[in-house]
């Protein structure tokens, strides 16, 4: 199952205020109790006497609420102590290859510096405790924001048995949504919120009003209906945004068309797109930049994020594109400070989010392959090939091939210069490029081996198809060699050409101006 999270606009309401602000103080109340080492039964108890909250789910869900911060508080303490460990073994070997004792003193405080806040952390992980949490933010207490924060939040998890969710359901009422919260507070009143559902959301919260959230495959009867969960956020405007939880079957809304793909390699100030044909080759590619990713604050980031991945996403669609593959990122920091500071601020987790959500609005096949040895297979084999074309944009092109299952078969010179010349490292990547990471969602209508050739054998009309500005470029000797020739209705939309004595120039692209190509009159 693949979990997802969609985004609409609730207006803003006094009741839900006050259930906001008394959800929070009881969230903070079962947290403190919690602490202390009370058990379920004596916190539930404890909450009905203090609020008058006569529902159980409710104060169940403030009480999860509160043990889920204590579970990811618990495994952040493991977390800080391997940082700091690999931190201070960091320092430790740049301490031994410096003689400057000025230097030498400095890393001696940043050990001694990161040592006590090790030991502060170890302390917790004995006593089985935990570092003081601040509801709403320690860097603004006393703020109004502060406030916001501590008191407009509210959380009710769903209920496979009860219609998707027992006390708060999306319903849809002469063609508009609205939030039905059921049995709140003391004397279990009701009350509903009109929603704000972006337009591309329709279909899903149509399907979630109806209990079938559909496009999905047959549910089991043991589950009748799929849970959602439901949260609202308090905005500065006094409105909520509600992000409505919900699962979806792995198994694809339609089947793969088994023509065209996009790969997306994510970076950390851009992304870079690649359009596949099905027998791995390529047929377009495009950056789309935004520096912005890696110093603006928190609310305008995601912003940044999401318009940067709506505006690819958006080219990526004129190719009719119905499958999106995406890299599996997992590494750590480095020794320079400037490249951690980056890594640090890189929001690869939420990118890949959004890429996800962004499919599933577009009802894409969403594929997921491992990262490894990309770019350097991408610089090794080829850059020599498309030599104009940037390495991330050929990355996406080798996570597609090894999405469709495409091995990459290197040379000896090129395998060095992808793991180096220990033999040990040379053999790690020889097998992994070698592996089959096919999906067993994109396989191609017609069975291919994957070459990147311009021999006939693979017919005219694909290789005409799968021209770019770039491949035009790097394969012109090629294609005379080949007498090659090209009418002008073959040309891609995006290249203008003109007649000029029998040869045709690309005004268009990153082409050089000096390239022309013979054309049949």
């Amino acid at each position: 199952m693949q979990f997802y999270t969609v985004r609409c606009r609730a207006q803003q309401n006094p009741s839900l205020d006050d259930a906001c602000r008394i959800f929070q103080s009881m969230v903070r109340s079962a947290y403190n109790q919690l602490i202390h080492g009370a058990k379920q039964p004596e916190v539930m108890s404890l909450i009905l006497e203090r609020y008058g909250i006569q529902n159980y789910c409710w104060r169940s869900n403030a009480f999860f609420q509160a043990k889920s911060i204590i579970n990811s508080q618990q495994e952040l303490l493991s977390l800080h102590i391997q940082e700091l460990n690999w931190k201070i073994g960091q320092v430790q070997k740049k301490m031994v290859k410096t003689r400057n004792p000025l230097k030498k003193h400095g890393y001696e405080m940043r050990i001694a510096k990161l040592e006590k806040r090790k030991a502060a952390i170890q302390i917790h992980l004995k006593n089985g405790t935990l570092p003081k949490v601040v509801f709403g933010g320690r860097k603004l207490i006393g703020s109004e924001e502060w406030c916001m924060r501590r008191r407009g939040q509210l959380v009710s998890v769903g209920d496979g048995w009860n219609k998707g969710n027992l006390h708060t359901r999306i319903l849809k009422i002469d063609g508009s949504f609205m939030l039905d919260i059921r049995s709140w507070g003391a004397n279990r009143e009701s009350f509903t919120v009109p929603l704000h559902v972006p337009k591309p959301y329709m279909r899903i919260f149509d399907a979630i009003a109806d209990q079938t959230l559909l496009p999905v495959h047959p549910i089991k009867a043991k589950n009748p209906t799929r849970p959602y969960t439901i949260r609202l956020v308090k905005r500065s405007d006094g409105n909520y945004d509600c992000y409505v939880s919900f699962e979806v079957s792995d198994e694809p809304f339609k089947p793969w068309s088994g023509e065209r793909l996009l790969s997306v390699d994510i970076n950390p100030t851009h992304v870079d797109l690649a359009i596949v044909n099905s027998d791995g080759n390529l047929l377009a590619a495009k950056s789309f930049k935004e520096p912005a990713l890696i110093y603006a604050r928190r609310n305008k980031r995601l912003w940044l994020a999401s318009n940067l991945l709506e505006k690819a996403f958006k080219w990526a669609s004129f190719f009719g594109v119905d499958a999106l593959v995406i890299e599996d990122l997992n590494f750590e920091g480095v020794e320079h400070g400037r490249a951690n500071r980056l890594i640090a601020n890189f929001m690869r987790k939420k990118l890949i989010t959004l890429a996800a959500t962004k499919a599933l609005r577009r009802e894409w096949i969403l594929v997921s392959v491992p990262a490894a040895y990309t770019s350097r297979v991408a610089e090794a084999k080829y850059k020599p090939i498309f030599p104009r074309m940037s390495i991330h944009q050929l990355a996406a092109l080798v996570l597609a091939r090894r999405a469709l299952g495409l091995q990459e078969h290197l040379k000896p010179n090129q395998l060095k210069q992808v793991a180096g010349c220990i033999r040990k490292r040379q053999a790690w990547a020889k097998k992994i490029l070698l592996q089959d990471h096919g999906h067993p969602y994109l396989k191609p209508s017609i069975p291919t081996n994957g070459r990147m050739s311009m021999q006939d054998a693979k017919g005219t009309e694909p290789l005409i198809k799968r021209l770019t500005v770039h491949t035009r470029y790097a394969a012109k000797t090629r294609m005379q060699r080949l007498s090659w020739l090209m009418p002008i209705k073959h040309m891609p939309r995006r290249v203008e050409a003109t007649r000029h004595d029998g040869w045709a120039r690309a005004h268009r692209g990153s082409a050089p101006s000096h390239l022309y190509m013979k054309m049949s009159m």
